[in-house]
């Protein structure tokens, strides 16, 4: 089966009471474009996004096969995370840059306060260093939450280089 777009969520109600099987994905993978796995349940999976996807992202709980009982769902996988508290808008900026200047992607978390980055352990001795409160555990990263622009791993910037 080849997918190339969401066709809904898991809320809508026309999926409600159906059975769900999981496409499981990381969540640097959300803007691969061409991809191919199974399943939990082992139905095989390729992906070839139409623009529209490949720029929006897949999202959790998107669903990208729908039959008559049965749905596909995206699921972003839990990863390590670096989990970050600030106190203050002052702290906020110094981690904010400290971490785009790492090229690295950060995402919001549960309230104002709280910012996730996965965990690189050059990085949590940089955070720890800048005095900051915080800890390490599984969180998922949501492509809606993230704050960075870059999309992935690499240099990705939102304007055209000349040459």
């Amino acid at each position: 089966m080849i997918i190339t777009r969401p066709v809904g969520t898991l809320s809508d109600e026309k999926y409600k009471g159906m059975h769900v099987d999981y496409y499981d994905i990381d969540w640097y993978a959300v803007h691969k474009a061409i991809d191919r796995r199974a399943t939990r349940e082992g139905t095989d999976v390729g992906v070839r996004m139409d623009h529209e996807t490949k720029h929006r992202g897949w999202h959790q709980d998107d669903v990208v096969y729908a039959g008559e009982n049965k749905v596909i769902a995206v699921n972003i996988l839990p990863c390590k995370c670096i989990c970050v508290e600030v106190e203050s808008c002052r702290q906020a900026v110094k981690l904010c840059y400290e971490i785009g200047n790492r090229h690295a992607p950060l995402f919001y978390g549960d309230h104002d306060k709280l910012f996730l980055t996965p965990f690189e352990a050059p990085m949590l001795v940089m955070i720890e260093k800048l005095g900051l409160n915080c800890i390490t555990r599984e969180n998922r990263l949501l492509p809606i939450k993230r704050i960075s622009s870059a999309q992935g791993h690499g240099h990705a910037h939102a304007h055209e280089h000349t040459h």
